[in-house]
């Protein structure tokens, strides 16, 4: 955020003959002989140390034009208030408040808001939720799964709505095994916490046995990322289990054909199919197999491999609802305003804000994907509206279609996130992401104007 500064030009015309002005008497246009102070310029955040710490952490930041008076200063985490003990004009002390997750320091006074340009990393622990219901009959919600998470005793059970959740996690990777009895076992591989955030595990759809163990056929689409085509000559790899994607013993392969279609038979149970093309970022996506039986629209998308600087988020979901929009905020070059990228101002690849919406998707499964092209400084969020639903404030069905969000860039895959499960909302407020620092934010709400998405 840039200090506020106020010029005044005054033009005096001298005339050829005759005195000149009287500058004494030039002042305000009412007449009071003096002009108005300038307001005072807004704060501004230069940097902060430590860059991350947990709860109770003292931090010092450092900028311009802070109250000296500590109550007078308004300190936030990521939008969390925090204890201002100490200030200057140049430097604010202050404690990492309790459940802030990552993100900006904002540091508001009389005069305005200033903004961290750089992110401050909150250590602490972490909340796994997660759904599991029948594969054959979704709307089957099943009560008393066992979920086991590594290394964290003892394990848990699902409730009615066949939710899940494991508190108290610090951030890290974890694995997850699901049982129940008459069902085939899964396991869930490689699954992201983050501090102070509760992060969504994928909806695993329990496989009946020994009703449906026998082997069964699956099929879909693979899709490139950026036109949203079916791709031909991908080799497809399937690994037993869900995300299982750097372990285990290929089960099963098979290549895509003319439109991307594929189809192949496994025997019941989850697989991670991983998706290979030259050019492509290696991708992964979970297929579930049911004894004698086809189950089609196991789609997957395949991402052309980014250019340094570009980042790129992929939407996909389910069949219903038909019409789910990405949308994306940012912050303008030289400018308070924002952005706003979505099907009615889909953004542009060369010119401000150098963000696209590159592929729209009306009638279900995705993807919808949007392209930053080159990143200004400051935070830009990432959230997905039900369209389709727009107009309820009692929806859940977003919440129920399986949306997920992938993120990538020169890298390759760099976050995922799953909508959270059994939540009301037509809006899904994913993420934000400041230069390479991407923060969770995984909230559901209802909004019924795409235009005012924040």
């Amino acid at each position: 955020m840039f200090g506020a500064s106020l010029s005044l030009l005054v033009t005096i015309s001298l005339s050829a003959c005759g005195p000149g002005p009287d500058l004494n008497a030039i002042g305000s246009a009412t007449g009071s002989g003096t002009s108005s102070p300038p307001p005072p310029p807004f704060p501004t955040v230069t940097s902060f140390s430590p860059t991350t710490g947990a709860a109770g952490t003292t931090v010092i930041i450092t900028g311009t034009d802070f109250d000296p008076n500590p109550a007078n200063n308004t300190v936030k985490f990521g939008g969390v208030a925090a204890i201002v003990t100490v200030a200057s004009t140049t430097s604010l002390t202050v404690t990492v408040p309790n459940l802030a997750p990552s993100g900006t320091i904002t540091v508001t006074t009389a005069a305005g808001t200033g903004t961290s340009g750089s992110i401050f990393i909150v250590n602490g622990p972490g909340t796994l939720t997660g759904q599991v219901i029948d594969a054959f009959t979704p709307a089957l919600l099943l009560q008393g799964v066992t979920v086991a998470v590594s290394g964290v005793p003892p394990s848990t059970t699902t409730d009615a709505n066949g939710i899940y959740t494991v508190a108290n996690l610090p951030n890290g990777a974890y694995s997850l095994n699901v049982t129940n009895p008459g069902y085939i076992a899964e396991i869930i591989s490689n699954f992201t916490v983050w501090a102070n955030v509760t992060s969504t595990v994928e909806t695993v759809h329990l496989v009946q046995t020994p009703l449906y163990a026998g082997s069964g056929t699956v099929s879909g689409t693979v899709n490139n990322a950026f036109t949203g085509l079916g791709l031909p000559n991908v080799t497809l790899n399937f690994r037993s289990g869900i995300n299982t994607t750097t372990t285990g013993t290929i089960v099963g392969t098979v290549t895509t054909g003319a439109n991307g279609t594929y189809s192949f038979s496994l025997p019941g149970g989850n697989y991670t199919a991983e998706a290979i093309l030259p050019s492509y970022t290696t991708a992964y996506f979970t297929v579930t197999s049911l004894g004698g039986l086809t189950r089609a629209n196991q789609n997957g998308t395949i991402n052309p491999t980014l250019p340094v600087g570009q980042t790129r988020v992929i939407l996909t979901w389910g069949a219903i609802p038909a019409d789910l929009d990405s949308h994306l905020t940012g912050p303008l070059s030289g400018s308070t305003s924002r952005f706003h990228v979505y099907y009615a101002s889909r953004g542009s690849s060369t010119a401000s804000p150098f963000a696209n919406l590159d592929v729209d998707n009306t009638f279900g499964y995705g993807p919808e994907t949007t392209t930053i092209y080159q990143q200004t400084t400051g935070t830009y969020r990432f959230s997905v509206h039900d369209y389709s639903n727009l107009s309820s404030t009692s929806s859940l069905a977003l919440s129920a279609s399986g949306a997920k969000v992938r993120v990538y860039n020169s890298t390759g895959l760099v976050a995922t996130f799953n909508v959270p499960a059994n939540q009301g909302g037509t809006l899904w407020s994913v993420f934000e992401l400041n230069g390479n620092t991407i923060i969770p934010v995984s909230t559901m709400t209802y909004a019924s104007s795409s235009s005012t998405i924040p």
